[in-house]
């Protein structure tokens, strides 16, 4: 069930209609079938496995705190290593399998048992659930948290259907307490109302109005690279910057107007990634709550920055490589990891260089000139993130490169639609005024303001919206 269909719409409404009627005893379980119902609609059976990491890491954290009390702390460790091998091991079955075995058939091609794939589907949001119900029982391991007594409490702690299949990734001790909260039969603000609808609106018109056209332009240059010049895969590489960014943060919009509607407020996930003006600023900005939980529950536990030069930068670039792996089991998204962990460590060694070379520069022109280099840097990651297989990678960054270079002179005009020019400007302008908190504040702030702004978003959807609707980018992860 896509966030942009009607059936979303029609859970959405019933649920909200049920859950405002509703004691406030009941307000929980309704909100678990509604989830149910949501997760249902695309693979039935796959709910099982949000169950099973809820019951086992639910248990597990109140073995690891009675463990704890007692002073066992060996115990307590080995409940810990249970929820971790259970969620990750549901991960790398469901997800992985496949990977391993492709790539242990490309190291012994003589070997028959690695010469076939197993038919494994993949279910939608494992990569979220795992690391969300993991997190609770790593933060009652170390002490963050006191586990809840409340199974039904955590069950929709993991399968809270707003943000259920591609985040934000949330922390038990910024949700849970919330999801208890809806017990108490609190009334719905004006405020949370107006601003869940808002968000909604505005995350589908980003979703249909701009990033589904800009699919149409991306689609055809990726899947068939060899029939592009340089000059329309760069295009179309500037195109998937801002589909990407504008189909992801579009779902975190609905997903927090969702769960405004039920009183619950989410994380925000995104902060002007592409104005970022370097590799560290730009994970501040991008897919903040997964940022966040790589740092604290992948790189910390690594090492960090504790140990020696050396180690802080091997330990940067295994945690991107990790991180690259997560979003897909394909050798492309490892040298996706391994370029951003690259860019972390090149900035960790070489940034005061880059400083003093950058000094005499105005300070304004300057930050115009490190976001554009850390911009075009990151277009470049996406090529890997974004292309079929790696030799398409190399051949789309061969092909650009060989373009940008003088090629173009000879080549002819891009086979790029002039169209899809003026979808980039529009995706960067609203980019960049959703952020200017200000301004959306003071139009959304009379009743007039708001009308105007989601009327506009309604008609340009209308307008705009293509024939075929494309699938969340990041709905299968």
């Amino acid at each position: 069930m896509q966030f942009d269909s009607i059936e979303f719409l029609v859970l959405l409404t019933t649920t909200f209609v049920a859950f405002r009627l509703a004691p406030g005893a009941l307000r929980i379980p309704i909100l678990i079938v509604a989830s149910v119902v949501f997760y249902c609609s695309w693979n039935a059976p796959f709910v099982f496995l949000i169950l099973v990491s809820a019951i086992v890491d639910f248990f597990a954290a109140r073995r690891i705190h009675a463990e704890g009390v007692a002073g066992r702390a060996g115990r307590k460790k080995l409940w810990l290593v249970l929820s971790l091998c259970v969620n990750l091991g549901l991960l790398g079955y469901f997800k992985y399998t496949n990977f391993l075995v492709g790539s242990l058939h490309e190291l012994f091609p003589a070997a028959d048992a690695f010469a076939r794939t197993w038919d494994i589907v993949l279910p939608i949001g494992i990569s979220f659930y795992t690391f969300q119900t993991m997190s609770y029982s790593i933060d009652v391991y170390r002490g963050t948290i006191a586990p809840t007594s409340s199974f039904l409490g955590f069950l929709l702690y993991v399968s809270f259907f707003p943000q259920l299949i591609a985040g934000p990734i949330e922390r038990a001790p910024h949700l849970l307490p919330q999801i208890l909260d809806s017990r108490n039969g609190r009334r719905l603000r004006r405020e949370e109302l107006f601003t869940g609808l808002l968000l909604i609106v505005w995350g589908l018109f980003k979703k249909v109005a701009l990033s589904d056209n800009l699919a149409l332009v991306v689609e055809p240059a990726y899947t068939t690279p060899e029939a592009y010049g340089g000059g329309a895969l760069l295009a179309a590489t500037y195109a998937f910057a801002f589909q990407i960014f504008l189909d992801f943060s579009a779902y975190s919009d609905i997903a927090r107007g969702a769960a405004a509607l039920f009183g619950i407020k989410l994380v925000r996930n995104f902060n002007l990634p592409y104005m970022a003006q370097d590799p560290s600023d730009f994970w501040r900005r991008w897919h903040i709550s997964l940022s966040l939980w790589i740092r604290d529950y992948l790189y910390i536990a690594l090492g960090g920055s504790r140990g020696t030069a050396g180690r802080t930068m091997f330990n940067l670039a295994l945690t991107m490589a990790l991180a690259g792996l997560w979003h897909g089991a394909s050798w492309n998204f490892c040298v996706w990891g391994l370029f951003h962990g690259g860019l972390l460590v090149a900035y960790r060694a070489l940034g005061p260089a880059f400083a003093r070379l950058f000094a005499p520069v105005p300070a304004r022109l300057q930050s115009v000139l490190r976001i554009a280099l850390m911009f075009h840097l990151v277009c470049l990651g996406w090529v890997f993130f974004r292309a079929e297989t790696l030799a398409d990678s190399m051949a789309i960054v061969s092909e650009i490169g060989a373009w940008s270079l003088g090629g173009w002179a000879a080549a002819g005009p891009s086979a790029f639609p002039s169209a899809g020019l003026a979808l980039l400007a529009l995706a960067f302008a609203v980019m960049a005024w959703q952020e200017h908190r200000d301004v959306w504040r003071r139009i959304t702030s009379s009743q007039v303001g708001y009308g105007l702004l989601v009327g506009a978003c309604l008609v340009a959807m209308a307008v705009l919206m293509p024939a075929t609707s494309a699938q969340f980018i990041y709905f299968q992860f």
